[in-house]
């Protein structure tokens, strides 16, 4: 087992390397899709492009205008944005002498890296060390990692997702609880760790021959922590529902009615659709992964507690089929259970070659999403 100094100087180095040498490297040797960052930046005040501007890509840029400026009235493209990250960059902002680039970079490399040693001794208690830096080292290498290390919401969903695992199957309620609050007011799936904590709790119930008492309430926390987002965004913005009304403004089309007639959305994106390599709505490349992960969601059922399966089928299948799958591999990548799965099969004496090879086919696919995503092009 790795003890925690050396984890985190490990993953310290990891985010160096990802920050400081790759993205300025791949911004500085291949084309940048100027015509798009000038579309999706329209509102900034910066015309010409600098050292941050691969730093402030997509979402990216959306989450440090939110932090500067507030959400407003009115549908717009920042609204569909949850507010906790935003906050916490505007919280820190002072500390950063106002640069938000730095202060939402170096927020998402704090998250992440806290999530992942959770995710690495939640791993060695569940199943063994063998499996736990395995499941690491498949982390790290997923193809969509590098949205942990951006200012992308992943790495603060990914951190709270992680510390209440950790707490909630240790039966410390209380922690988990604060951070169930708090996962709705990060990313919609937030909201789908209710049901996630109510089995967890009973599964703990069970396993220990305990009755119910008052810690159950603890169960309520992701509840209010809606409630807290729907009434942040009717003091913000007027309307409760913002968040959801706003959504007819992406192309994503995000609709629990298209969760309700699964068939007729997985028609409509499987057989209705007039397919490229990548594009926004229309990815060969996202419909793969998607199908790819059914199989791997049976074994997960096969494999882990029911918890950990419930959790992966709530934000790795369902996200699937509520819209067109835009960006669905890039929703992948706090679906950890899946990397469990992947260090449980394949960090074996037996097969190591293939873990060997499915890192280096990962960590290549990555170096060339991330390059793209830096120089504007679309990755997810």
């Amino acid at each position: 087992m790795l003890n925690k100094r050396n984890l985190i100087i490990f993953l310290v180095v990891y985010k160096l390397f990802l920050l400081a040498i790759f993205i300025p490297l791949a911004y500085e040797m291949m084309p940048f899709y100027e015509a798009s960052y000038r579309e999706n930046t329209v509102f900034s005040d910066e015309k010409a492009l600098n050292a941050p501007s691969p730093y402030k890509t997509w979402d990216s840029y959306n989450f440090l205008y939110l932090a500067k400026n507030g959400y407003s009235e009115g549908h717009t493209k920042f609204n569909v944005l949850f507010p906790l990250f935003p906050i916490l960059i505007k919280i820190f902002l002072p500390v950063f002498n106002g640069n938000a680039v730095v202060c939402g970079i170096l927020l998402s490399s704090i998250f992440s890296i806290i999530g992942m040693v959770y995710f690495y001794y939640f791993a060695c208690k569940v199943f063994n060390p063998t499996v736990a830096i395995g499941s690491l080292l498949i982390l790290l290498a997923f193809p969509t990692a590098f949205y942990l290390s951006i200012i992308y919401s992943e790495a603060l969903f990914f951190m709270l997702i992680m510390i209440f695992f950790y707490c909630a199957f240790n039966g410390k309620y209380l922690p988990a609880a604060l951070c169930a609050f708090f996962l709705p007011l990060t990313r919609l799936t937030g909201v789908s760790v209710a049901l996630v904590f109510a089995i967890i709790y009973f599964e703990n119930m069970k396993r220990d021959s305990k009755k119910i008492g008052l810690d159950i309430l603890y169960l309520l926390s992701p509840v209010l922590g809606f409630v807290a987002l729907l009434a942040f965004f009717y003091f913000a913005t007027g309307n409760a529902f913002e968040w959801l009304d706003s959504q007819g403004i992406y192309i994503a089309r995000h609709n629990i009615a298209n969760v309700l007639n699964p068939i007729t959305t997985l028609s409509n994106n499987f057989f209705k659709t007039e397919f490229t390599l990548h594009g926004y709505t229309s990815s060969i490349i996202d419909r793969v992964t998607f199908l790819l992960f059914i199989p791997a969601l049976f074994f997960i059922f096969k494999q882990q507690r029911f918890s950990l399966f419930l959790y992966a089928f709530l934000t790795g299948f369902l996200p699937g089929i509520s819209s067109n799958m835009m960006s669905y591999t890039r929703y992948l990548v706090i679906v950890f259970p899946l990397y469990y799965l992947l260090g449980m099969n394949f960090n074996i004496k037996k097969r190591m070659a293939t873990f060997h090879l499915l890192l280096i086919i990962f960590l290549l696919i990555q170096g060339l999403f991330l390059s793209r995503h830096v120089n504007y092009f679309w990755v997810g």
